[in-house]
């Protein structure tokens, strides 16, 4: 490629770090989905900022962190539940981040009856706490049925 340079520590090093920002939020996420199907609503919350805006199709927005935890608490406690995601891009951008995924959950009510299952779209959009963890900071999910 004559005429054309590129100053690889730049190139490396930015590269670098995408690439260990997007492990880090790979990581995150692999530990929620453990926690979700372990039905630990702890967990599951911890992967959120503080201020999280959870936006669900026909659902009233949850606000924060504290309450997202409380409906998953909620959620667990009347249900097992299982959850599959596939994440179909993850992108990391600076200090922000974002990723789309599809998901699939079952859910078994535990006072008996028939185990429902959904699925649909999720769209999350990632930022750095002040200790420089990854958190949701917004979450969209769109529900098929």
């Amino acid at each position: 490629m004559t005429g054309c340079t590129f100053s690889r520590s730049h190139v490396d090093s930015r590269a670098l770090t995408a690439s260990r920002d997007s492990a880090a939020i790979q990581e995150i996420t692999r530990g929620s989905l453990d926690a979700f199907n372990a039905g630990d609503a702890k967990r599951v919350s911890d992967v959120y900022s503080s201020d999280i805006v959870y936006m669900s199709q026909g659902m009233a927005n949850h606000n924060g962190r504290d309450v997202l935890e409380q409906v998953y608490h909620d959620y667990f406690h009347a249900n097992a539940a299982h959850l599959v995601v596939h994440v179909d891009e993850l992108r990391v951008i600076g200090e922000i981040a974002f990723d789309r995924a599809t998901f699939q959950v079952a859910a078994r009510p535990k006072a008996g009856g028939t185990a429902v299952t959904s699925s649909g779209r999720v769209f999350e959009v990632w930022g750095k706490d002040p200790a420089e963890r990854w958190k949701a900071m917004r979450v969209m999910v769109n529900s098929e049925n």
